[in-house]
């Protein structure tokens, strides 16, 4: 046999050509870059929208995000511990709900019932909507004239930065 012959296309398999790789894995590989790719756009767009704790800033009240860190640290660990010594925590009214839920979905609708409960649940709210407003309103007074004033500086930035976004937001409510 002449060299000839061993070397052309149609002389058999050869062993130095490599595998061509087959159409379902092309796609794979495909689908698993357009997947990390989409994965590090929402990393990055986390880290340039102020990660996870920008949006959560976002929906605390002015009043709140104007306070310094250790401020708003210090006031959050008096009202988890306020909510801990109360029957008023998280736990107390998911199960109030859970027991609106349990009456809703009774045979009979017993209004009353489901009103009274209502209205219970609302009252927890509010009882936890005082106390958390207590503890602020004791921190603001615990702080020195200047540190108020510094502190209300801080608020009015945060409302004026409020009033510049909210063309992002929508239509400026009345």
């Amino acid at each position: 046999m002449s060299d000839d012959l061993k070397n052309s296309p149609d002389a058999g398999p050869q062993k130095d050509r490599k595998p061509r790789m087959g159409r379902g894995m092309r796609i794979l590989l495909i689908l698993s870059l357009a997947f990390n790719l989409l994965i590090i756009g929402l990393a990055v767009g986390a880290v340039l929208s102020g990660g996870p704790k920008g949006h959560r800033d976002a929906r605390m009240p002015a009043h709140v995000r104007a306070l310094d860190f250790e401020d708003r640290r210090a006031i959050g660990r008096d009202i988890r511990a306020a909510y801990k010594a109360g029957a008023f925590g998280k736990r107390a009214e998911r199960q109030k709900s859970e027991q609106l839920a349990d009456l809703i979905a009774a045979p009979s609708f017993d209004r009353a019932a489901v009103s009274a409960l209502s209205d219970e649940i609302e009252a927890t709210k509010r009882i936890r909507f005082e106390v958390a407003r207590d503890i602020w309103l004791d921190r603001i007074e615990s702080m020195d004239p200047q540190a108020r004033a510094a502190y209300a500086e801080r608020l009015r930035e945060v409302l004026a930065q409020k009033g510049k976004d909210r063309g992002k937001d929508g239509p400026k409510r009345d």
